[in-house]
Order: C-alpha cells, then structure tokens, then sequence
C-alpha cells in the first residue's frame, strides 16, 4: 500500500471544502491518503474543514501573496511519503482516482526509465447555481498544456491512439502535477513565484534535472474554468500585474 501526499494551496478560495470531499470520497482503498491544505486569506473567512482527517494550515495576509507560498508549505513534508499530489483548490477527482494516477506513473516511468511528472489540463467544471462545483464536460478527445499565459508552449491534442495510454508534454500544468515524492523534493514550488510564470519556473527545474512531464488517458478529474472575467478582474492587484500591464517599460539609466 502506497502513501500519497495531496499538497493543497488556496488563495481567497471558496472552493476548498468541496475539492477535499472528492479527494476524500472518491480515493480507493488501496493507498493511504493524506492532506496538507495551506489556506492564505486577505479576511476571516476561512474554509470548514473540522469534519475532515485534514492537516488545515490557515494565515491570515494583509499583503497578497498569490499562491508560491502556501504550495510551498503544503510541500514541507513531502519526503515523508511515496508519492505526491499537487492540486488547486477548485477541482473534482473521479472514483478511485489514486490508484488510476499510479498505476499509469508506475507503467509510464518503467518505460522510459526517467523520473517523471505527470500534468495536464483536465476537463473543466464550473460554478453551479448554489456555487457548487459542476462538470461541463469530459474531455475525452484532447488536453492542452502551457506554460503560461504569456510564453504558451502547447502540446499537440491528446488523441489515444491504439496501445497508447500516455503522451510527452512539452510544459507542465501546475494546477495538477503527480510524482514520487522526491521528484517535489528536488524540485519544490518557487515560493517567490507568486502567480504568472510558476508553470514556466517548474518545467525548466524539472527538464534541467532529466524529469519528463507526460499526459495520460486518465481524465476523471475537472478543473473550476473562471475564465476571463477572472483574470480581468485581477489585473488591479499588484501581484498578477507582472506581465499585464499597460504601462511602458521603465527606461534603465547608466
């Protein structure tokens, strides 16, 4: 029986609650699964996670942090366990999702004999009527990868071929990344990466120590879309203003 680490970080999220329940309800009974949820907040509205066997980490943040910080405190004790999940805080996992994840790393990492990373953009769900998590739909036909946003790297359409069960990414998706336990102890989130760039930070630390970043035929698991009201409306906070602003490059003076 393997152990399994899901290391959660949440940023003003409201979502928590329902992500730990799907982890939670839906693991097999072949795995020991724990859970780190690290929970950064800018007010006192922290998730309820007292019915839950969860380690809950919650701080309370005047200053924006994004969410570098709480990944990588989630992460602390990651060596401790056989594997590692990396998760937002806004997704469903499918029935016996543990025991699909590693039976295709184990099948994928015997095959090319490389540590590696698997990470992919899933089927994306939405926020229901009584702000409930829904699926859209499944993305049975393909999955996209990126870097980021601003420097996309996306990898061909995930189509199954016959007797091909995975595929190799040329980028990772931070929302969801699963790996042995020591690949995230050579290789642990960026605390300094706030929000833009931490996909492009990962990859290049996991290329650079031979990790090789594969998608899957395993796509029971969907991902909240906030689409692009989201994002505009986050382009007056500090931290996701990195690459987004309007204003001209500063002029560098000798």
């Amino acid at each position: 029986m393997a152990t399994i680490l899901v290391a959660m970080a949440a940023y003003n999220e409201s979502h928590v609650e329902q992500t730990v329940e799907s982890i939670i309800k839906n693991k097999s009974n072949e795995n020991d699964v724990f859970i780190n949820v690290c929970e950064f907040r800018t007010d006192d509205k922290f998730s309820d996670l007292g019915e839950y066997p969860v380690a809950h980490i919650k701080h309370r943040t005047s200053i924006p942090t994004g969410v570098g910080i709480p990944r990588y405190m989630a992460m602390e004790n990651s060596a401790c366990f056989d594997y590692v999940l990396q998760c937002d805080a806004h997704m469903i996992l499918g029935k016996n999702w543990d025991s699909e994840i590693v039976l295709r790393y184990e099948a994928i990492s015997n095959a090319c004999e490389n540590e590696i990373v698997i990470s992919q953009h899933v089927s994306p769900c939405m926020e229901g009527p009584e702000g409930f998590m829904v699926p859209i739909r499944k993305n049975e036909e393909s999955s996209f990868l990126f870097l980021d946003e601003h420097f996309r790297v996306w990898s061909k359409n995930w189509v199954p071929q016959k007797k091909v069960d995975w595929m190799e990414n040329k980028a990772v998706s931070a929302a969801y990344m699963f790996s042995a336990s020591k690949t995230f102890s050579a290789v642990p989130p960026d605390p300094h990466m706030w929000f833009y760039g931490e996909e492009l930070s990962i990859y290049f630390r996991l290329i650079s120590r031979g990790i090789r970043s594969f998608s899957t035929d395993y796509l029971d698991i969907y991902h909240l879309d906030k689409g692009d009201k989201f994002f505009d409306a986050e382009k007056s906070r500090d931290w996701r203003t990195i690459f987004m602003s309007d204003a001209p490059p500063p002029v560098l003076r000798a």
